[in-house]
């Protein structure tokens, strides 16, 4: 016969760990993704969140002594974001635009001393005006890690018209895809395909693209 008295406290206490359990993980980047990706599969793009190593190839590209902002589009989980602080890019010259409220939240607990705007890369033009002193220094890069090719129609339209509009002069463009072809580099107008990395420890694999905006293509 069991004793009820004897293993209704230990019920009890299991319970009660399985509650802080749940409660720790319900907080870990991962489960946010997870969350996100069963709730917006198409804002998201991938199975898991980038990994160390493409992370550490798209912020390579970054040139840390560099006037300007870096504005990095589609932070997710904030892997690349802390790639970029690694690569020696400055706290103060890192500008984060997250669609995803939950994301955005978690990423400024994450990364107190960055600029983290929670909204649509479609409005970039509204969005920066927020981060102080926007004015007075310019957009030097742009990282993506937008779902580009996963986006409807007229949604990839605007946020691409938004990206060409804020790059200036001889500023830079890196944009990550999971379609690896070589010749499928991204259009964004005005910018220009300089050249693009494979890395293949990624889940999928992923292709960096480079592109450039030049003075002898503005008319």
């Amino acid at each position: 016969m069991t004793n009820h008295s004897t293993t209704s406290p230990v019920l009890l206490r299991r319970i009660k760990t399985a509650q802080k359990s749940l409660g720790r993980v319900r907080h870990l980047p991962i489960y946010i993704f997870v969350k996100e990706l069963v709730a917006n599969p198409r804002n998201i793009g991938a199975a898991c969140p980038s990994s160390k190593k493409l992370a550490d190839s798209i912020a390579s590209l970054v040139s840390p002594p560099q006037d300007g902002y870096v504005v990095e589009l589609g932070a997710g989980t904030g892997v690349v974001t802390a790639a970029l602080l690694r690569r020696g890019i400055s706290p103060e010259r890192l500008i984060v635009v997250e669609k995803s409220k939950h994301l955005a939240n978690m990423l400024k607990k994450k990364f107190p001393d960055i600029r983290i705007i929670h909204g649509d890369a479609a409005a970039l033009d509204q969005l920066l005006p927020q981060s102080q002193n926007y004015r007075y220094l310019p957009v030097s890069t742009i990282v993506s890690s937008l779902p580009l090719r996963s986006l409807p129609e007229n949604i990839v339209k605007q946020i691409s018209q938004q990206i060409e509009q804020t790059i200036p002069e001889n500023g830079s463009l890196i944009q990550f895809t999971y379609d690896i072809r070589r010749s499928k580099s991204p259009d964004f107008g005005s910018l220009r395909y300089s050249h693009s990395k494979l890395v293949w420890r990624n889940l999928p694999p992923a292709r960096i693209h480079l592109l450039r905006k030049t003075e002898t293509l503005i008319q």
